[in-house]
């Protein structure tokens, strides 16, 4: 699987992406629901690179597969007061991690 992500790597399209916790004009949320104090970003993108956001199961997070796991899980769980942000020029399938 190593192999795979690293050969994703290599191919992938040269470029620059930004993710972030919120847009420009929200406040990101933090509190003890969250891992015990984190936010409630850093929750979730560390949930999704440990595979809750694998959605084609194929054991590889894609950029794509983290944004939209990250976007639709914290607008919910800041019942949509939170949105997270993707921008730049990127590679939607830049390997992100592997899935144990």
């Amino acid at each position: 699987m190593t192999n795979k992500l690293l050969e994703g790597i290599g191919n992938a399209i040269d470029g620059v992406g930004v993710l972030s916790a919120s847009s420009a004009s929200e406040f990101s949320q933090e509190g003890k629901a969250w891992g015990g104090g984190h936010g409630v970003f850093t929750y979730y993108l560390v949930r999704g690179l440990k595979g809750e956001a694998d959605k084609d199961g194929d054991g590889i997070v894609t950029m794509r597969e983290i944004y939209d796991y990250i976007y639709r899980s914290v607008s919910e769980a800041t019942a949509g007061r939170q949105h997270p942000y993707l921008g730049g020029v990127f590679d939607n399938e830049l390997p992100l991690s592997v899935v144990r």
